[in-house]
Parts: structure tokens; sequence; C-alpha cells
């Protein structure tokens, strides 16, 4: 990501207190405006409520790097708003903060206090707890989340977070045209992010996990200070990769191309793909060097039938009944093996490790698209297959982000 190809982007000239009080201020009265008594509190939640928000300035408008979240605690007994309408205010109040030269999107989830109370050993539970800031209402709110350890975060919920990371970056590899010089700011935040949630994840894996990026990238250097063994990757290497990454993150400034460009991109993808079937392995007892569809098989024996079954019925739900009718044969299949959520992160998988061949190859070149039809029969609701052999890499990409967004993103099925 160098400075020729980065023009005007700059550290902001605000800090990053003062942009997350202007962005807190403008969200939480008008969520305040709209919903009034219903409110027992506004909770911010993630990087910005951590004070570890990346933060640029680019021709007059500074651009918050990711999005701010907020949860927002109805009293109980309280009806809840539509998806469809927090939605419409979070897009209503990220216009008014652009129209105030803020560039941050606005994410707002609605939720009773007994959400807070059943909230399970995950990594966003205790970074909740113990990072979250409460900026409207109950000053005590926090306290209902279960207090519990970091060695007692599920491991699965980092394997989600790893997946989750990967099917982000896909999506931003997949909107830079092939054979362009530099990947852009978008792809290389993206690249960014993996590498600092694949330190997240292994940290948990390990043992080892602190809330904040810069306590994360801390323990790391603690850990390569010492021999590490067993790892599917180089940990010396990947610790000072991480630390790169988490400094960038923290104090943004132009870097090298050659340190910033394709070749970091490349090695986080290839480090994150390594770790997702190194982790999935340890869950499963199966072997590392299978392939992620044929890890997917032992997907099962992580959820219950009834687990697996609700996913499926999102789906269904989702999909719309003329989708669920259509699919249906092929779902009861594919949910003796795991859940719709199981196998979109494995589909990404696959996405991710054949991206060097398949999305930079010229289209004269370019390999068959048969295995990426392949693929796209494990998608849940799968799209059409690209026109071109040479797009079938993106084309199947975008099925998976669409999957992603549409049937896992907002649940825990």
């Amino acid at each position: 990501m160098s400075a020729a190809a980065q023009p005007g982007l700059a550290p902001a000239a605000f800090s990053q207190r003062e942009a997350a009080g202007k962005i807190v201020a403008h969200t939480v009265r008008e969520c305040e405006r709209r919903y009034g008594s219903r409110l027992r509190a506004v909770i911010l939640t993630g990087s910005l409520a951590r004070e570890e928000a990346t933060i640029l300035i680019n021709d007059g408008l500074s651009r918050i790097l990711g999005d701010a979240e907020f949860l927002l605690v109805f009293k109980r007994g309280a009806r809840l708003p539509a998806a469809r309408a927090l939605d419409s205010l979070a897009g209503a109040v990220t216009q008014s903060l652009r129209e105030r030269n803020i560039g941050c999107p606005v994410n707002l989830a609605a939720v009773r206090p007994n959400y807070l109370v059943g909230l399970p050993a995950h990594i966003f539970s205790y970074e909740l707890r113990h990072a979250g800031r409460v900026v409207f209402g109950d000053e005590n709110i926090l306290r209902l989340v279960p207090s519990f350890s970091p060695a007692q975060i599920e491991r699965e919920d980092a394997w989600r977070l790893l997946s989750n990371r990967l099917i982000e970056w896909l999506e931003a590899r997949s909107k830079v045209a092939p054979q362009t010089m530099e990947p852009g700011i978008d792809l290389s935040y993206a690249t960014v992010k993996l590498w600092m949630d694949s330190a997240t994840s292994l940290l948990v894996f390990l043992g080892q996990y602190e809330p904040g990026y810069a306590a994360r990238a801390e323990r790391l250097a603690v850990l390569a200070s010492g021999p590490v063994t067993g790892l599917p990757f180089p940990f010396a290497q990947f610790q000072a990769a991480v630390a790169e990454a988490t400094s960038w993150k923290l104090r943004p400034q132009p870097y090298p191309a050659d340190r910033f460009g394709w070749s970091f991109c490349h090695e986080a993808r290839r480090f994150a793909v390594r770790l997702w079937s190194w982790e999935l392995a340890r869950m499963t007892g199966q072997s590392p060097n299978l392939p992620p569809l044929a890890l997917g098989g032992t997907f099962a024996c992580r959820t219950t039938r009834k687990q697996r079954a609700r996913g499926w019925m999102r789906v269904a739900r989702e999909a719309g009944a003329f989708s669920a009718w259509r699919h249906r044969r092929r779902w009861t299949r594919l949910s003796r093996g795991g859940s719709p959520r199981h196998w979109i992160y494995a589909v990404a998988a696959e996405c991710a490790i054949r991206e060097e061949e398949h999305a930079t190859s010229p289209v004269s070149e370019h390999p068959s698209g048969a295995w990426a039809q392949t693929l796209r029969g494990f998608l849940p609701v799968p799209g059409p297959p690209a026109a071109e052999p040479g797009g079938q890499w993106h084309a199947l990409v975008r099925d998976v982000a669409r999957n992603y967004h549409e049937f896992v993103e907002r649940t825990r099925a």
C-alpha cells in the first residue's frame, strides 16, 4: 500500500476519541429520538469502543475503516424494531455522518436484557463485558453479561471468527480486477484484519487470548521469545506479520508497496487457510492435510441434529418457499454433514486455496470452471455460473459472500 498508490491518504486530523465522540453523539441522538422511553441502554462495541479504530482522511473526508457497532438494549417487554427498520435508521445515520465529513458505516442491533444474560462464552461476549461502552442509559447494563475467563472461550467461536474474516477477505479480493498492480485500500484493510484475527483465533486455541488488538500482538511477541511448536506455519514469520498489521491498524500511514502489496495479501490468505484447517482438525480429530470439503464431512460431530435443523430452517425461511422446494433434497443431504454455516465456510476455504491459480490467470490461460460448479453445489442457494471461464472464481466468491450475508452473518446457527 504505497503512498503513490494512495494519493491524499494520511492520518486523520482529529483523534480517534474525538471521532468516536462525534459518531456516538449523533447515533445516540437519533436512536433516542426514534425509540425514546423504550430504550434501556445503548452500548458501543467493537474497535471503536476499544479505541482501536482505524481513521484516515482523504479529500476532506474522515473515514473509519470498518464500522461503528451499537447494541440497542430495549426494556423488558418492549417491542423490538424490525431488522429492516434498524437498517433504515443505520443508513440514515451513516448518511448524516457523511454529510458532516465522517465516513463511517453504522451497525445497529436491537436486543432485550435477557440476550445479554444468555450470551455464551464467546469472544464477542468477553470483549463486550470488558471493553463495551455504555453511551446511553443504564450504566450497569454490562453486568448482565456472564463473567468467564479467556481460557473458557469456545474454540469453535474462534474458528468461526477466522472463517468470517476469510470470507470478508475473499469478497474484497473479488472486487479487484485481475492483473491490478496494487491491491488498494479496501483489500489491504481486509488483509490487515485477516492477519490480526488469525492471531485472535490462534491465541484462543493456545489458551492465550487477550482482549484488544494491541494486547494480542504483545502476547504473540512474548510467545515468539520461546519455542512454539506444532503449528501449521513458521510462528516467527506469522508473529512479525501480525505485528506489522497491528501497527498499521492502530497508527495508519502509507507503507512501502513491497510489504503491503500483493505479497502481503497472498501471505495472509495462505497462513489463514493453514490455520483454518489446523483448527478444524484439532476440533474434529481429523488430519489437517485433508481438503476443506473432506474436513466438511466431520461437521456433523460438532453439532446436534436439532442445531443443524435450526440452521437449515432459517435458510428455508429466508430463501422463500420456491427455493425451499427446489433445493429440499440437496439440503437434506447437506444437513447430514453440517449446518449451512459449516458448508459456506468450507466452500470459502476452497476458494481461498484456489485464489492465485484462478483469480489472477489471464482469460486465455484460465483453468476449467468445472471445479466452481462442483463447489457451488455445497452452498445453500447457489447462483448461476459465470458466462466466461475467467470469471468463475469471482462469481463463486460472490455466491459465497451472498450466502454468508443472507443466512449466517446475523445468526449463531
